[in-house]
């Protein structure tokens, strides 16, 4: 970097959602934010990852020389022109009423995505069967047992939802994945083909996973530690639902369910059952996030639709389970302090047949869960 920048220079920050900001490079240290990795770097730009201080999660900052032009970057409206296309390529029998990039507060809390309605005639659900994922990991078993081994207990192997392929996790933070015969390995984008050759490359990933993911790892701003906190809390909590209450049958508890309705797509974090046979659906986040509310909401929807259907028991759900035709529990699970503010009040507008417990972890769940919040 030191050839193309020189000590000093003008340069223009852009952050994610943020308006620029002039400022000057020079050898003074910045609280503000620390630099984790180097996303792009050309002869006038640098794309960075870095972490800012006050945010829970990473940042991507841009730095570009003075002068030079900014890598065209597609805007809301243009983006919803193309998105418009899309959605009539792929759905050429819907209507589409209306869709728009603007913030919407009277239907929408966020202005990040491009919101629509689409009209549909004759939807249906569909639900992917547990049989099937079964089949998939069965037929790659012979490939995936060795890896699993490097680290008993560590590794576990999911179906990608809506696909035949796998994704091999290490506590949550998915480093490898089988595809049609083939292991690809690699964090990230970075996967290469494993073969005889790059066994070696493979171990050195798995001791280096065990090194920084684990509870007691030395460096908890690690990136190998923080990411994909979600899914280190998913495997926490399978792995003993029992602490998020005492009603759920831990024999029973399906994770990353997908469910449609009709060309939409869902997945449920963690679909279970009590011992009396109602269903249960546990909604999980790491870290404040104002839509929990809204996403519990629509995994409710899709769950009771498929229990009306008898869609459960049809497709192998839950065997020898005398499913209770009650509408399903709702269970938001986080570390106790990162609900959002607008969580209750969110909570306040919901139907009375969705009934919801916030289950409140401490923070330092990834030692063990301690409900410090069960109401």
């Amino acid at each position: 970097m030191a050839s193309v920048w020189p000590r000093s220079i003008r340069f223009t920050t852009r952050f994610a959602n943020r308006p620029a900001a002039s400022c000057s490079i020079c050898g003074a240290s910045n609280a503000r934010w620390r630099v984790l990795r180097i996303v792009e770097l050309g002869q006038d730009q640098i794309l960075l990852e870095v972490e800012h201080f006050g945010r829970t999660k990473p940042d991507r900052l841009e730095i570009v020389a003075a002068g030079a032009q900014s890598p065209a970057r597609v805007t809301r409206e243009k983006f919803r022109e193309r998105f418009a296309g899309l959605l009539q390529e792929q759905f050429p029998d819907e209507e589409i009423e209306s869709l728009t990039s603007a913030a919407d507060l009277e239907h929408s809390l966020s202005g990040r995505y491009a919101c629509g309605v689409m009209r549909s005639t004759g939807a249906r659900w569909a639900l992917t069967p547990p049989r099937e994922a079964e089949a998939i990991l069965l037929m790659a078993q012979a490939a995936l047992d060795p890896i699993r081994r490097l680290a008993r207990g560590a590794i576990a192997a999911h179906v990608v939802p809506a696909t035949s392929d796998i994704s091999l996790r290490f506590r949550g933070a998915e480093f490898a994945q089988w595809r049609d015969g083939t292991v690809f390995f690699g964090l990230g984008d970075q996967r290469r083909v494993l073969n005889s050759e790059r066994q070696a490359e493979l171990l050195r990933l798995v001791r280096e996973l065990e090194l920084h993911r684990h509870a007691a790892a030395a460096n908890t701003s690690h990136p190998l530690f923080r990411m994909q906190a979600e899914r280190w809390l998913e495997t926490c909590v399978a792995a003993d639902p029992l602490r998020i209450d005492a009603r759920l049958d831990r024999r029973f508890l399906y994770t990353q369910v997908p469910a449609f309705s009709g060309g939409d797509r869902g997945v449920i974090d963690l679909l279970g059952v009590t011992h009396e046979g109602r269903l249960a659906i546990l909604e999980l986040k790491a870290d404040e996030d104002i839509h929990l509310v809204l996403q519990a909401a629509d995994c409710w929807l899709r769950v009771r639709a498929h229990q009306l259907h008898d869609d459960f028991r049809s497709y192998g759900y839950f065997p020898a389970v005398e499913l209770r035709p009650e509408p399903p529990l709702v269970f938001l699970v986080a570390p106790a302090i990162r609900f959002h503010p607008a969580t209750d009040t969110l909570l306040r507008y919901i139907a009375p047949e969705m009934e919801v417990t916030r289950v409140g972890l401490t923070e330092n769940w990834r030692s063990g869960l301690r409900v410090v919040l069960h109401q």
